[in-house]
């Protein structure tokens, strides 16, 4: 019995030092089930328009990284100069500004440890997430940016944003709003979509919007105020997608960021958010 207990014990021994000795050949990670790939590379979301001046940055958990690095830099010409701006566990952090940072635009990158390996590209191009400081507010119909998630679209006047900002820096980049509805047409019917503009209201008469149809696969330049008809040429009920997209070129010439003595408007900048109502204004047969 002596003997056997003995034996036991011997085997105890040398089954911990297989395992200390296998797990020096290949890593704790590997005997603990973690993984043993390097951090994969990501661009951070970035989230703007929170009614706050905030800015939400967020983005994927990691098994393969122990903490990240997240990095702002000012929207500017080059070179960008990146600091540190959080460092830690948790996978979003919210970038709060107060006057008189109000309305600017910023590039994010992200950076991951794991162990003593920093994972970091700070320069390639594209690499960045783009944020807009500011005070506005998305619409309550987001998120409608596929048919997915489209809003149905009535006699009833919808009160909705659009944005579209670009980064003139060496990143390139650029974030906008398309805003997806439908519209049920009756058969041998068209109706007719009428969206107001408020910039093109307020200010001069610019365009600033375009429609795409589908499944018509049409794509039309807005005006403000005035109709543009979908039709249904079926013997029966349609539902018709549209898009409503930015006109990029428009919304750059409007640079509607801060832009005074105190608030300068930030070099390589351009961009604008803007306001505009939508509804179906007729529904007639077509002739």
């Amino acid at each position: 019995m002596v003997k056997k207990m003995v034996l036991a014990i011997k085997m105890l021994f040398l089954a911990a030092g297989f395992l200390v000795l296998f797990s020096c050949n290949l890593g704790m990670d590997y005997v603990l089930g973690r993984t043993t790939r390097d951090p994969f590379p990501e661009i951070p979301n970035v989230r703007s328009f929170n009614g706050d001046r905030s800015i939400i940055i967020s983005w994927t958990w990691d098994e393969a990284a122990d903490e990240y690095y997240l990095w702002r830099a000012v929207n500017a010409n080059y070179p960008l100069q990146y600091i540190l701006v959080y460092n830690g566990p948790h996978t979003e952090y919210k970038d709060n500004f107060d006057l008189p940072d109000v309305k600017q635009l910023y590039l994010y990158r992200l950076e991951k440890r794991r162990g003593t390996k920093h994972f970091r590209d700070l320069d390639t191009p594209g690499k960045a997430g783009l944020g807009v400081v500011s005070n506005m507010d998305r619409d309550i119909y987001e998120p409608n940016d596929s048919p997915g998630q489209a809003t149905p679209l009535t006699t009833v006047t919808l009160a909705a944003n659009s944005w579209y900002y670009s980064s003139n820096a060496t990143d390139g980049i650029c974030i906008y709003d398309e805003d997806w509805y439908y519209v049920n047409i009756p058969a041998h019917c068209r109706a007719g979509i009428l969206l107001y503009d408020f910039n093109a209201i307020g200010g001069q008469n610019v365009d600033h919007f375009e429609m795409y149809i589908l499944p018509d696969g049409r794509n039309v330049r807005l005006i403000s105020d005035t109709e543009e008809f979908v039709e249904n040429h079926e013997n029966f009920e349609v539902r018709k997608y549209i898009c409503i997209r930015p006109l990029y070129s428009t919304f750059q010439t409007e640079e509607n960021l801060e832009n005074d003595d105190d608030h300068p408007q930030p070099p390589g900048t351009c961009g604008a958010f803007i306001s505009y109502t939508i509804r179906v204004h007729s529904v007639k047969p077509i002739n």
